[in-house]
């Protein structure tokens, strides 16, 4: 057995693993395409004695906004092993070197969607978001109508710069959202939201909200809304209401503080919830020197943070607080000082569960003072994710 990176000699045996796994044949040119796109530095694979492939995993270079500003993270996909292969510990293998692989790379934080979430908690992830999705009826629809001021305006999918130029400032609001650029753009969002998009443009014609949507078999699906300012929320949900002879049925995924439901004439639609992506600590140094930390009744804090699959993260971190925000790696921890396994850090830092709930829960050990101060100064940004991968 042999755990390697991939080659372009490769592909083939990777391509036709992905096929079966993940169930979807590829046409020849989307096949030529996939060879095109593929970047072997990115793939890892375990090979049987004859180099017959039996898992593999790819990473995927990624910024992401972290309380507001970019942060370097890997994304992990493609997780994958011929049935024969499977419960054999390879995914384990593979995560363990692909660990290495993302610290070597600067990589912050690792993000992938998992098939099993308790799977996945083994080896240190954890839920940072939850996806939300409103079904209503034709009737619920928004009031139809026109713009007070600007204009809705339609794109052809290759306008992707009109949508980014919005997407980049409503991303930077939350934790955990892309930062996307022209590649993710062509090749992730444009290939798997197809359907229509439409931008508000103000008065001045600067974009100020976009909707990517589909219509089809009389149901309106809102892939995609993001705005900016009210302005851009009020005219993108009466261009959606002047759907309504077309549709019967409408869904529509939202972030998570989306208050736009409140304001319809009928508000009471279906919503459904669920946890969505996992993220993980692969530099909690680096991570926790991201963090834009607020204030603190404490002069200083210290976490001891115990990893078992990544041991460059084993150790103490001192959160100073009394003239200025740092954080520095001591060699000895004060008494009152915080324990946790690294997976912890992920809800708190994302805001997704609160230091005390994991407290109660039993995940963290420390005073419910100290602990409570923590969350204190945990800076609170709402958790969210647009896309998959």
């Amino acid at each position: 057995m042999n755990i390697r990176r991939l080659t372009m000699d490769d592909f083939e045996q990777s391509l036709s693993l992905g096929q079966f796994a993940f169930q979807n044949e590829l046409s020849e040119e989307e096949r030529e395409q996939a060879k095109k796109r593929f970047v072997p530095n990115d793939h890892w694979g375990i090979f049987d004695e004859e180099n017959a492939l039996m898992s593999k995993l790819a990473l995927l270079p990624m910024d992401v906004y972290f309380h507001g500003s970019p942060l370097k993270a890997c994304g992990v996909s493609s997780v994958s092993s011929w049935p024969e292969h499977r419960r054999q510990g390879h995914i384990r293998q593979l995560l363990d070197e692909s660990l290495k692989d993302m610290y070597e790379r600067g990589a912050a934080l690792s993000l992938l969607y998992p098939f099993n979430i308790s799977f996945y908690r083994n080896f240190g992830w954890e839920l940072f978001c939850e996806r939300t999705k409103w079904q209503f009826n034709q009737l619920q629809l928004p009031k139809p109508e026109q713009p007070e001021h600007g204009r809705i305006r339609r794109l052809k999918q290759e306008d992707w710069e009109d949508l980014n130029h919005v997407y980049q400032a409503f991303a930077a609001g939350y934790s955990g959202t892309l930062v996307r650029d022209e590649v993710w753009w062509d090749q992730r969002v444009q290939k798997s939201k197809k359907g229509q998009r439409a931008v508000y443009e103000n008065e001045t014609g600067s974009p100020e909200g976009y909707v990517i949507f589909e219509v089809k078999e009389q149901e309106l699906k809102v892939k995609e809304l993001v705005y900016t300012t009210p302005q851009a929320k009020q005219a993108l949900s009466g261009f959606l209401g002047q759907h309504d002879s077309m549709v019967e049925e409408s869904e529509w995924t939202v972030p998570p503080n989306e208050s736009f439901r409140f304001f319809l004439k009928d508000p009471k639609v279906t919503e459904e919830t669920k946890p969505y992506f996992m993220a993980r600590v692969v530099n909690a140094e680096k991570l926790l020197k991201a963090v834009p930390w607020g204030s603190c009744k404490q002069e200083n804090l210290d976490l001891i943070l115990k990893d078992d699959f990544a041991s460059w993260n084993n150790g103490i971190y001192r959160l100073h607080f009394k003239e200025q925000t740092y954080v520095e790696v001591v060699e000895a921890a004060n008494d009152d000082a915080i324990e946790l396994d690294v997976k912890a850090l992920i809800p708190i830092l994302f805001s997704y569960v609160t230091a005390e709930e994991l407290h109660a829960a039993g995940t963290l050990q420390g005073s419910a003072e100290i602990i409570a101060s923590l969350q204190q100064a945990v800076p609170k940004t709402i958790p969210f994710l647009y896309d998959f991968f």
